[in-house]
């Protein structure tokens, strides 16, 4: 933590409640996949009745991973991801983490100019969407 920061706070702070804590840095790929391995049949994802563990989940992610490097997604990429709230997102998010890429997600609400700004602004390299909205 910076010192320079004032923490006018700390004079009221509980003695017996630490001012830091140590978290262990793990990545948000390894947090998926260590909940594939200890809950395996564990519900990590429900939308709208559909449903999927994490085995499943992290199956899914690996899976879409690879398909986006043979795309040629890499490292320090930024994607754009126009899904809404539902289970694409989170699959696609956690495969783009997995390849050490950034996703940029994009409001399916925005009009097509602001996508179009996003996207340039972000300088994604691509957008995943929804293949009915392909031709758009």
């Amino acid at each position: 933590m910076n010192d320079d920061i004032p923490t006018p706070w700390y004079k009221f702070w509980p003695k017996d409640v630490p001012k830091h804590i140590e978290y262990k840095e793990i990545s948000l790929g390894d947090i998926l996949r260590n909940s594939a391995t200890e809950f395996p049949d564990s519900q990590a994802l429900f939308f709208e009745g559909f449903r999927m563990t994490y085995k499943e989940l992290n199956e899914v992610v690996d899976q879409f991973a690879t398909g986006l490097a043979k795309l040629g997604i890499k490292k320090g990429d930024i994607v754009g991801v126009d899904r809404p709230n539902a289970p694409q997102f989170v699959i696609a998010f956690y495969a783009l983490q997995r390849l050490g890429a950034t996703a940029n997600p994009i409001i399916p609400l925005h009009r097509f100019v602001e996508i179009v700004h996003q996207i340039n602004d972000s300088n994604s390299v691509a957008l995943i969407i929804l293949d009915s909205l392909y031709e758009e």
